[in-house]
Protein backbone atom coordinates (compact mmCIF):
# COMPACT_ATOMS: atom_id res chain seq x y z
CA UNK A 1 0.00 0.00 0.00
CA UNK A 2 2.87 2.59 0.82
CA UNK A 3 4.18 1.63 -2.75
CA UNK A 4 0.32 2.68 -4.37
CA UNK A 5 0.48 5.63 -2.57
CA UNK A 6 4.56 6.51 -3.72
CA UNK A 7 2.76 6.49 -7.05
CA UNK A 8 -0.32 8.19 -6.59
CA UNK A 9 1.59 11.59 -4.80
CA UNK A 10 4.11 11.64 -8.25
CA UNK A 11 0.62 12.29 -9.65
CA UNK A 12 0.20 8.70 -11.61
CA UNK A 13 -2.89 7.49 -12.07
CA UNK A 14 -3.62 3.89 -10.99
CA UNK A 15 -5.71 0.55 -11.94
CA UNK A 16 -5.69 -2.16 -9.91
CA UNK A 17 -5.89 -5.60 -10.97
CA UNK A 18 -5.92 -9.26 -10.11
CA UNK A 19 -4.78 -11.93 -11.94
CA UNK A 20 -6.20 -10.74 -15.73
CA UNK A 21 -3.60 -7.71 -17.36
CA UNK A 22 -6.33 -7.41 -19.67
CA UNK A 23 -8.18 -5.18 -17.61
CA UNK A 24 -4.85 -3.48 -18.22
CA UNK A 25 -6.20 -2.16 -21.35
CA UNK A 26 -8.67 -0.02 -19.96
CA UNK A 27 -5.93 2.70 -19.57
CA UNK A 28 -4.29 4.75 -22.24
CA UNK A 29 -1.00 3.67 -22.22
CA UNK A 30 -0.17 1.32 -18.92
CA UNK A 31 2.88 0.38 -17.55
CA UNK A 32 2.09 -2.49 -15.58
CA UNK A 33 4.17 -3.24 -12.52
CA UNK A 34 4.57 -6.50 -10.44
CA UNK A 35 6.25 -7.01 -7.25
CA UNK A 36 8.63 -9.70 -6.53
CA UNK A 37 10.53 -10.73 -3.53
CA UNK A 38 12.67 -13.59 -4.27
CA UNK A 39 15.63 -13.84 -7.36
CA UNK A 40 13.60 -16.49 -8.69
CA UNK A 41 9.75 -14.67 -8.57
CA UNK A 42 10.93 -11.41 -9.96
CA UNK A 43 12.44 -13.77 -12.81
CA UNK A 44 9.23 -15.19 -13.41
CA UNK A 45 7.00 -12.28 -13.02
CA UNK A 46 9.04 -10.55 -15.55
CA UNK A 47 9.03 -13.11 -18.15
CA UNK A 48 5.34 -12.99 -17.67
CA UNK A 49 5.24 -9.05 -17.52
CA UNK A 50 7.45 -9.57 -21.25
CA UNK A 51 5.12 -11.91 -22.69
CA UNK A 52 1.93 -10.13 -21.80
CA UNK A 53 3.54 -7.17 -23.30
CA UNK A 54 3.59 -8.59 -26.95
CA UNK A 55 -0.29 -8.50 -26.35
CA UNK A 56 -1.17 -5.08 -24.81
CA UNK A 57 0.82 -2.35 -25.62
CA UNK A 58 2.37 -1.39 -22.71
CA UNK A 59 5.60 -0.88 -20.61
CA UNK A 60 6.15 -2.82 -17.51
CA UNK A 61 8.72 -2.76 -14.48
CA UNK A 62 9.24 -4.95 -11.45
CA UNK A 63 9.73 -3.48 -7.92
CA UNK A 64 11.92 -5.04 -5.23
CA UNK A 65 13.17 -4.39 -2.42
CA UNK A 66 16.98 -5.24 -3.08
CA UNK A 67 17.71 -7.35 -6.53
CA UNK A 68 21.53 -5.92 -8.17
CA UNK A 69 20.05 -6.35 -11.72
CA UNK A 70 19.15 -3.33 -13.56
CA UNK A 71 16.56 -5.46 -15.70
CA UNK A 72 15.21 -8.94 -16.54
CA UNK A 73 15.37 -9.11 -20.32
CA UNK A 74 13.48 -6.14 -21.13
CA UNK A 75 11.62 -5.41 -18.14
CA UNK A 76 13.41 -2.97 -16.06
CA UNK A 77 14.01 -4.11 -11.99
CA UNK A 78 13.11 -1.03 -9.85
CA UNK A 79 14.53 -1.47 -6.40
CA UNK A 80 12.25 0.53 -3.49
CA UNK A 81 15.30 2.69 -2.61
CA UNK A 82 15.19 4.15 -6.32
CA UNK A 83 11.22 4.62 -6.28
CA UNK A 84 12.01 6.64 -2.57
CA UNK A 85 14.33 8.82 -4.34
CA UNK A 86 11.97 9.73 -7.13
CA UNK A 87 9.13 12.64 -6.90
CA UNK A 88 7.87 13.08 -10.19
CA UNK A 89 6.24 10.84 -12.37
CA UNK A 90 9.08 11.92 -15.15
CA UNK A 91 11.61 11.04 -13.23
CA UNK A 92 9.94 7.50 -13.04
CA UNK A 93 9.58 7.65 -17.10
CA UNK A 94 13.03 8.88 -17.85
CA UNK A 95 13.99 5.53 -15.35
CA UNK A 96 11.95 2.87 -17.08
CA UNK A 97 13.11 4.77 -20.55
CA UNK A 98 16.59 4.45 -19.70
CA UNK A 99 16.79 0.62 -18.29
CA UNK A 100 14.57 -0.23 -21.52
CA UNK A 101 16.93 1.61 -23.99
CA UNK A 102 19.75 0.11 -22.77
CA UNK A 103 18.60 -3.48 -22.81
CA UNK A 104 17.50 -2.83 -26.55
CA UNK A 105 19.75 -0.32 -27.48
CA UNK A 106 17.72 1.88 -28.50
CA UNK A 107 19.48 5.41 -27.54
CA UNK A 108 17.29 7.91 -29.41
CA UNK A 109 13.85 7.09 -28.20
CA UNK A 110 12.14 9.55 -25.76
CA UNK A 111 9.53 9.07 -22.72
CA UNK A 112 6.54 9.46 -23.20
CA UNK A 113 3.98 11.97 -20.39
CA UNK A 114 0.70 10.15 -21.06
CA UNK A 115 1.01 7.40 -18.99
CA UNK A 116 -1.23 5.57 -16.64
CA UNK A 117 0.29 2.94 -14.03
CA UNK A 118 -1.59 -0.14 -13.79
CA UNK A 119 -0.56 -2.49 -11.12
CA UNK A 120 -1.70 -6.01 -9.79
CA UNK A 121 -3.29 -5.99 -6.22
Amino acid sequence: KELIEKFRKMGLTLQLFGHAPIEAMETKTPILIQKGKTKKEIIRKALTLEKTGMIIPSDAMILAKEFGKKSIGTIPVIEEQELESLSRKKDLLELLHERRKKRLGLENQQPTEEKEITTTK
